[in-house]
């Protein structure tokens, strides 16, 4: 989970990923992605990229702002890994123990096992209870041709 000071924009190449954003009133949205999908995550909207299948998945990262880099990131894993142990277990519930093992540091691609179904995840969040409605990928390969846009623009 990581968030950026400018929007990202992407284009999948090859593969397929599930991508979940967190909106600021605290709704999630989890969709997967797969090539020729793109997706937005605005500036400020913590989210994350896992890559799916046994390929993962490769896409292009676009940014709104042509002096962003990486300094411009707010990693979680980097907060976490700055933040003591008892404060984290307080604010979070955690033991100890669960605590330290997820501070290992800042990392931004880290092995992990494949999630579940799009479906699991969505319940595992509380379902309709705290899903977004707001879109944030497109399935471009899903949407059917218009033959009246296409007359237009030939």
């Amino acid at each position: 989970m990581h968030w950026h000071t400018a929007d990202e924009w992407a284009y999948v190449l090859y593969g397929k990923a599930r991508v979940t954003v967190m909106q600021p009133d605290g709704h999630m949205f989890i969709d997967d992605v797969e090539e020729g999908d793109p997706w937005i995550f605005p500036a400020g909207f913590p989210h994350s990229i896992q890559g799916l299948g046994p390929d993962g998945t490769e896409f292009l990262l676009v940014f709104n702002q042509g002096s962003f880099s990486e300094d411009g990131t707010m990693l979680l894993s980097e907060w976490i890994a700055h933040t003591p142990s008892e404060v984290l277990g307080q604010l979070y519930r955690l033991g100890c123990k669960r605590v330290c093992q997820s501070s290992a540091g800042p990392l931004y691609i880290f092995p992990a096992k494949e999630p579940g179904s799009l479906a699991q995840d969505k319940a595992e969040i509380g379902g309709e209870q705290v899903a977004s409605h707001r879109q944030y990928t497109f399935h471009l390969k899903a949407m059917e041709p218009s033959p009246a846009r296409a007359e237009k623009f030939a």
